[in-house]
């Protein structure tokens, strides 16, 4: 069975919250090397609606960073109460309706882990316990 691994940006204040506007001065190489890999082992991407309409602005968008490529072949899921219409962006699967139920499947899917990494969609796993196994672990690295 495959996992649900978040991996968040967050500032010491616990703030995770529009990523955006605080985080680009801070993206450089080092934290690049540190972020990658985690997205490229990935079987799939897991997006709430806000994020993965951000996401695919900057990763379709014209001043696309180097690792475009990667973030649009990579299989998306994206949680969301509205249409999507043409998702636009590489291969992508809308989940609706019963979250918990439809992540369960996700999970029994062969393939990499399911990496989050943005806004409400890690609370809700937490809310619905459809994460792993129940455990949270918090990883501090220094980068």
């Amino acid at each position: 069975m495959r996992k649900i691994v978040a991996g968040l940006f967050m500032t010491l204040d616990g703030v995770i919250e529009a990523p955006e506007k605080w985080n680009p001065p801070y993206y450089d190489d080092e934290l690049s090397r540190a972020v990658l890999p985690v997205l490229a082992d990935a079987g799939t991407h897991l997006y709430g609606r806000h994020s993965y309409d951000l996401f695919r602005t900057v990763f379709t968008g014209p001043a696309a960073p180097p690792h475009a490529e990667l973030m649009t072949a990579a299989e998306k899921a994206v949680v969301t109460s509205r249409p999507l219409g043409d998702p636009g962006w590489g291969p992508t699967t809308v989940i609706s309706g019963d979250v918990g139920a439809m992540l369960g499947t996700l999970k029994q899917a062969p393939g990499g882990d399911i990496a989050v990494g943005a806004g409400q969609v890690p609370l809700t796993l937490l809310e619905s316990r459809a994460h792993h196994n129940g455990v949270v672990a918090l990883r501090y690295s220094r980068v």
